[in-house]
C-alpha cells in the first residue's frame, strides 16, 4: 500500500528528530538522532505506531537521515 508520507525534521546541533506524516493518521513514526563528535549522528530511537506499520515508514525515516547526511555533510 502506497501513500503520501510527509517526513519532518526538527533539532539542532546536538540532536533532533525526523517525523514521518501520513495524512489521515493522526499518530506518527519517528526517528531520534544525537551528535557523537564532530560531524557524526547516530541514530538512537525509530519508532513506527500500529497504525503505520507495513509500509516501509522506518525506511524512510532512516533515508531521509541519509539525505540530510550527504546534502550537509556529516556522518
Amino acid at each position: 500500500m502506497t501513500q503520501d508520507v510527509t517526513i519532518t525534521h526538527e533539532g539542532d546541533t546536538q540532536g533532533g528528530e525526523y517525523t514521518a506524516h501520513i495524512p489521515g493518521i493522526a499518530e506518527t513514526g519517528e526517528l531520534t538522532w544525537r551528535a557523537q563528535g564532530a560531524g557524526v549522528r547516530v541514530a538512537t530511537h525509530t519508532g513506527v505506531p500500529p497504525s503505520m506499520q507495513g509500509r516501509g515508514i522506518a525506511g524512510k525515516l532512516v533515508d531521509a537521515l541519509i539525505a540530510d547526511a550527504r546534502e550537509h555533510g556529516f556522518k
